[in-house]
């Protein structure tokens, strides 16, 4: 059943999952870098997602990143030709980078400090040090789990409900629903194409809002237009799996792209850290 819920969340159907790259990536973050005889290199991991996301690095920089970790070895220096790079990016996607984006790219890991000790020959050509990802983003000691202030969620469903599985509607009409922004939360379903019914007291309404919007960005990044959400039984159904599921901590091109394209508000990415709705990428 885990795995099951994994390819839920991941891919929406157990059957995408064997279906290729999936919505919203090139497909170049799925290969494990390469290591050359003798040296021991680092794969891109959790953390390497982590520190992109906080210093909102744009997909061609955690690109170049990527590129760096299987051409040297963290904490070596070395001399790096950019046009290398591109000659990868053309041979696994098709077409290459324009060079202004790739030196942008460059700057970006220069200034966020993933290159070091930065000495240029030409504007392609640089000797630089790959910084550790442990260095960049050391381990960070987790303060004791307080309770949460947030008004309590409301218990899973029976499975054997298909009517309020179909369409996110409470079971029980002798639980109170928490008040706060719950016409907000209508209006940013409604917006997203998924409206529900405020009379019918849905089950939408037993998340905070910085949930909802964050599991409504996750549903729109899954299915962005109607060719894919053919499959779908329920647009509410779906939303409300992402929201008990938090699907959105199991697809790492989504959390990589969550700020380089600022998928959801400042204020959103925030509160959802600090209440451990998003963990996928701490």
């Amino acid at each position: 059943m885990k795995e099951v819920d994994q390819e839920m969340c991941v891919h929406g159907s157990p059957s995408a999952a064997r279906g290729g790259k999936g919505a919203g990536g090139l497909g170049l973050f799925n290969a494990l870098p390469s290591s050359n005889p003798g040296e021991t290199m680092t794969i891109w991991t959790k953390k390497h997602t982590t520190f992109s996301v906080q210093n909102r690095l744009t997909p061609t920089a955690r690109e170049l990143w990527q590129w760096l970790l299987d051409e040297m070895p963290e904490g070596s220096n070395e001399i790096i030709d950019l046009r290398d790079f591109n000659k990868w990016v053309k041979k696994t996607r098709g077409t290459p980078h324009d060079p202004k984006t790739v030196k942008s790219a460059a700057k970006q890991l220069v200034d966020a400090g993933v290159v070091i000790h930065t000495k240029s020959y030409t504007a392609y050509v640089w000797r630089w040090t790959l910084k550790s990802i442990n260095l960049l983003l050391p381990p960070i000691s987790r303060p004791t789990k307080k309770k949460s202030a947030l008004p309590p969620q409301i218990p899973d469903l029976d499975p054997s409900n298909d009517e309020s599985l179909e369409t996110g509607i409470n079971s029980s009409r002798n639980l109170d629903l928490p008040a706060g922004n719950t016409d907000e939360i209508l209006a940013e379903c409604e917006a997203a194409g998924i409206p529900f019914v405020k009379a019918e007291r849905p089950r939408v309404l037993g998340f905070p809002l910085h949930q909802v919007k964050m599991a409504l960005a996750y549903f729109r990044y899954r299915y962005p237009d109607e060719e894919s959400r053919q499959e779908l039984r329920s647009f509410q159904g779906t939303l409300i799996y992402f929201l008990r599921k938090k699907c959105w901590n199991l697809n790492q091109n989504f959390l990589g792209n969550l700020c380089a394209y600022q998928l959801v508000p400042d204020w959103v990415f925030n509160l959802c850290l600090s209440d451990q709705t998003l963990t996928g990428v701490v």
